[in-house]
């Protein structure tokens, strides 16, 4: 027996919007129905604090840290947290991880850097 239907829907959206899905389909090597999926799945993650672990994600994500306040410190739960939602860490972030460690703050924003290369390699950018 084959595969349940998904259930399908449809949606309107500016001629602006359009070109930006089909941008970011082309990037990422996926469909444009698999962007929107993508898409929607993390704002509603985001939104109601769920796990999402149908396609196109196959498997469960760490939910994303909260937002870190000048009074919070940015422990190191919360940074691994950000690197595996697949968010790159802001200035900021980098800055006080970096103070945490007892690092240069400059070494960890030319990593960054680094990884916002490969990532653009990998999507064919």
């Amino acid at each position: 027996m084959g595969k349940p239907r998904r259930p399908r829907m449809m949606f309107s959206c500016s001629e602006e919007v359009k070109t930006l899905l089909e941008k970011s389909a082309e990037e990422e090597g996926r469909s444009i129905s698999n962007v929107i999926e993508r898409i929607i799945n993390e704002a509603i993650a985001t939104k109601y604090s769920v796990e999402i672990t149908t396609k196109p994600y196959q498997r469960k994500t760490a939910p994303l840290p909260p937002e870190v306040n000048d009074d919070d410190d940015l422990n190191a739960e919360d940074f691994l947290r950000i690197l595996l939602s697949g968010r790159l860490p802001t200035d900021g972030e980098l800055i006080e991880v970096a103070t945490t460690l007892g690092v240069k703050a400059e070494k960890l924003i030319e990593l960054r850097t680094k990884l916002q290369g490969k990532k653009k390699a990998a999507n064919g950018s």
